[in-house]
């Protein structure tokens, strides 16, 4: 398995989405119900941003913004990067890690969604090549 295409294929991905008007507290039910970490956005059919649970705790908990009334367009990332389906694994999580995205759409040849994989799925990129270390450690200065 070397392409996207058959990484989400053997996988057996669903794609889980949810509409932009929904409430971000229906969305994080939708997470919990299907053990997701991220849901395509969609608006008449189309897919116009992802919500992860990274969104959730910086633009609706970190916020203190109320997840009954705030809705996911609120909250989603507008700016999706795809993948195409013929992306080497390796490729892809290059591609990830240049657009600091947790989750990947994967789109086939015609343009139509194959499944997500999240990059933490994917191969580890060589990030020391890239000169970051693999992790970065913290220290709490207590408080």
């Amino acid at each position: 398995m070397n392409t996207l295409q058959q990484f989400v294929r053997s996988r057996g991905a669903q794609v889980v989405t949810i509409q932009d008007l929904a409430s971000v507290y229906h969305a994080a039910g939708v997470l919990k119900e299907h053990g997701a970490s991220g849901l395509l956005v969609v608006r008449d059919r189309q897919v116009v941003g992802i919500l992860t649970a990274g969104d959730i705790a910086r633009r609706v908990v970190a916020e203190d913004c109320d997840a009954m009334t705030t809705r996911v367009r609120e909250a989603m990332t507008e700016n999706v990067v795809y993948g195409g389906g013929d992306l080497d694994l390796a490729e892809a999580a290059d591609l990830a890690d240049k657009h600091h995205v947790s989750h990947l759409p994967v789109l086939g040849p015609e343009g139509h969604l194959l499944g997500v994989v999240r990059r933490a799925d994917l191969p580890v990129a060589p990030r020391r090549a890239m000169g970051r270390p693999p992790f970065v450690q913290y220290q709490s200065t207590g408080g």
